[in-house]
């Protein structure tokens, strides 16, 4: 039942996103979309997901030996996080990350600490690559993201 509701309550949320986003506009774009193109980003988002879930059990396993939980649960945890994230601060998705793992017998403070870890990781690797693009920017690029540094 509960998952019948969940099901309801995405396609409704989506549907509400879709109505209030001018469905003709959008009908009209994914009409001249490339599908190979479409595809390929779908294909692209699959495996970014499944290379951060795995990022994500590799920390659960540093931080607490012999907790691993199955690729497949952290998969639908972080797809359902990315869908939370369209509608609450990214908080709020990182909250439903650590309290989702909570439940494959994952203690609390572990998943928390894991998402936070994961977070950091995250926001290295952005410094990590505006610091290696730096050199190959415009005078004009490059003063830009030195104010924002």
């Amino acid at each position: 039942m509960t998952r019948l509701l969940k099901l309801v309550a995405g396609l409704a949320l989506t549907a509400l996103v879709l109505y209030w986003s001018h469905p003709s506009q959008i009908l009209d774009a994914a009409a001249a979309a490339d599908w190979r193109w479409l595809a390929a980003a779908v294909g692209l988002v699959f495996v970014d997901r499944t290379l951060m879930a795995m990022r994500w059990i590799d920390l659960l396993v540093a931080l607490a030996p012999g907790t691993r939980p199955p690729l497949g649960s952290v998969l639908r945890v972080f797809f359902v996080s990315s869908f939370v994230s369209n509608f609450v601060p990214s908080v709020g998705a990182d909250l439903y990350r650590a309290y989702a793992l909570s439940r494959y017998d994952v203690h609390l403070a572990e998943s928390t600490a894991s998402v936070l870890m994961d977070r950091a990781l995250g926001v290295l690797s952005v410094v990590l690559v505006a610091a290696l693009a730096l050199p190959l920017a415009t005078v004009e690029g490059r003063n830009e993201l030195i104010a924002l540094l």
